[in-house]
């Protein structure tokens, strides 16, 4: 349907089928209702001029090259409860300048991300058991598949996604748990929440790294804007309560504005670690 702009399905749809909407090259948007569970292989597959979708929450598994080779889709939000990401479900979407995988997430098929060029880091939850060839880090060029020398994983030690790093021989960053936070609390309750926040690290770690840098992944939401913490205490007053760090330790404090759900999983980066905290509102 060379013609074809746009697509909006009707309320009550359930699923989408296979090679529904294959090669329709000037297919620029389409309307998903939640009531849609189901997206076929190759659904969209080859949609050059496809810029944007919104994948129901209800859907469960993108299937093999449901969107590849869509090279104008921007980042695309995969649901919470998506376990599978098929084989070339990605593949090619060259626009791409993040990817944000949720913990729902146990299996990523092979060339699942290859050829997304502009995307030089991942964070891999530890959800994740099996990571097929050459799913993340590789482009190509004059037709030929090229390692992405500066791609970075993020990931758990003795994951699926630490071997596939090993494996490939790309630079990775282990992510540790972090019971560090130590005091939060909300300045206001309406859509520019101000949530402050603690944190305890060690002092040595604080004084080379200067400042810590710290994201949050939310919930439905996405990430936030990366804030970085820059003032060091030995000890503060927060919320009319004194708190006095340990022995050989700092206070590192900064804040997120605009949280609008009750939960986050926070991820700071100190000197070269990676520490991760989920934090509740």
């Amino acid at each position: 349907c060379d013609s074809l702009t746009d697509v909006t399905l009707p309320d009550g749809a359930t699923s989408i089928g296979t090679m529904a909407f294959f090669h329709c090259d000037n297919l620029a948007t389409v309307t998903i209702p939640d009531s849609v569970t189901e997206i076929g292989s190759s659904a969209f597959e080859d949609c050059i001029n496809l810029t944007s979708i919104e994948i129901p929450s209800g859907v469960t598994a993108i299937e093999n090259y449901t969107f590849g080779w869509c090279g104008k889709l921007e980042d695309v939000t995969i649901p919470d409860g998506v376990t599978t990401i098929g084989d070339g479900a990605f593949r090619s979407c060259n626009s791409f300048t993040k990817i944000t995988i949720p913990d729902s997430v146990t299996t990523i098929g092979k060339e699942a991300f290859y050829d997304c060029g502009n995307v030089t880091s991942v964070l891999i939850p530890k959800t994740v058991t099996t990571i097929g060839d050459s799913a993340f880090g590789y482009y190509v060029f004059y037709d030929e598949k090229t390692k992405m020398d500066s791609f970075r994983i993020k990931c758990y030690e003795g994951t699926a996604a630490e071997q596939y790093a090993i494996d490939n021989e790309f630079d990775y960053i282990l992510i540790k748990e972090c019971d560090s936070l130590k005091y939060q609390f909300r300045a206001n309750d309406d859509d520019t929440t101000d949530v402050r926040f603690i944190l305890i690290a060690d002092e040595q770690a604080a004084i080379e790294a200067d400042s810590a840098s710290l994201y949050a992944t939310i919930a439905d939401y996405g990430d936030t804007d990366t804030v970085t913490l820059r003032h060091a205490y030995k000890s503060l007053l927060a919320g009319g309560k004194k708190i006095t760090a340990p022995e050989g330790k700092v206070f590192l404090i900064g804040k997120f504005i605009g949280i609008p759900n009750d939960c986050m999983t926070a991820h700071f980066t100190l000197g070269e670690n990676l520490y991760e905290r989920t934090i509740l509102l």
